[in-house]
């Protein structure tokens, strides 16, 4: 039933996450998204979530210029829930840290925004997406069925993003800018 939200695993382990971006902020980046697609609009991040990670108060050790310094930085990225893969990318560089959403070098076009990422799908008409992945990183292909909790990659810093984290939505199509976010 599409009105119920879709029960997930973490796709992160330990302690120190934290959920930026939610959904139910009404200043979050990922809350007014609306593209053009298909013919109408999409919201493709509205439920979407930015998880990093806090250790003693702080998203980094040192500057914070490289991405290296970031906690969160190289963790396991896991399946949420069983599915089947539809798509990867994975090669694309990373942008340093700070480097502003209209000044990344890295995003040339529409294909570039979400970077290194993994799309599976989870059921009928629905998609779980991973996005901002470390290059190099991602350990699955199109077709090959996943498991719960399977490490799908390592979090970066690539695509459309000014430090790393991850970005977990999950939608009602395969790709990550012409469909829906569902609540998760």
């Amino acid at each position: 039933d599409r009105g119920m939200p879709i029960d997930i695993a973490s796709p992160v382990r330990g302690s120190g996450w934290l959920v930026a971006n939610a959904c139910c902020d009404p200043n979050s980046p990922h809350r007014n998204i609306l593209l053009a697609a298909n013919g109408g609009y999409v919201t493709p991040e509205m439920f979407a979530l930015d998880l990093t990670r806090v250790v003693g108060g702080r998203l980094f050790e040192g500057a914070g210029t490289q991405n290296e310094d970031y906690f969160a930085y190289g963790e396991p990225i896991r399946a949420a829930t069983a599915g089947t893969v539809v798509s990867t990318v994975d090669g694309r560089p990373e942008v340093p840290p700070g480097e502003s959403a209209s000044g990344n070098p890295t995003v040339t076009s529409a294909a570039d925004f979400a970077g290194n990422n993994v799309v599976i799908r989870i059921g009928p008409g629905t998609y779980a997406a991973y996005v901002h992945l470390q290059p190099g990183s991602v350990r699955v292909k199109r077709g090959q069925r996943v498991r719960s909790g399977q490490v799908l990659g390592r979090l970066g810093n690539s695509g459309n993003t000014t430090a790393p984290h991850l970005h977990i939505g999950i939608q009602d199509g395969p790709d990550i800018l012409t469909s829906n976010s569902l609540p998760l």
